[in-house]
């Protein structure tokens, strides 16, 4: 609350809003990114974990991640491009944000990798078997 009493939302004005609200969905697009990129580095193999394939083995692959995140630093902070696209510049501590996401997609994705990998060495357990099934592509 504020001096009067009354929340500091209301007392913020509609440009004020504005831009909260924009660097927020800024902010959101940029993890959902992040998150992808995290994706799109675990399906590079099926039952390797990263440790033994590696990440940067594949030039376009890396190549692809430069240029995808040179347009998303575009988009976030080229003045004409932000405003064409509903974004807005954000702080550097708006990135670290995306940090615990990518994080936990690594973690699980590394842990299902594990998985499919024990369901072949122990064929006669339930659980990683029906997974195996299931979930392997």
């Amino acid at each position: 609350t504020n001096a009067d009493g009354g929340s500091c939302i209301i007392s913020w004005t509609y440009d004020q809003q504005k831009q909260t609200f924009l660097r927020a969905q800024t902010t959101f697009f940029d993890t959902v990114v992040v998150v992808r990129t995290m994706i799109a580095i675990l399906c590079k193999t099926r039952l390797l974990p990263l440790t033994l394939r590696g990440i940067m083995k594949n030039p376009v692959h890396i190549i692809g991640i430069f240029f995808m995140y040179l347009m998303i630093v575009a988009l976030t902070y080229i003045p004409g491009l932000n405003t064409a696209f509903g974004a807005a510049p954000i702080k550097g501590i708006h990135w670290v944000m995306s940090i615990p996401w990518a994080i936990i997609i690594l973690v699980c994705g590394e842990f299902r990798k594990w998985i499919f990998r024990y369901s072949r060495r122990h064929p006669d357990s339930f659980i990683p078997n029906w997974l195996y099934r299931y979930d392997f592509w």
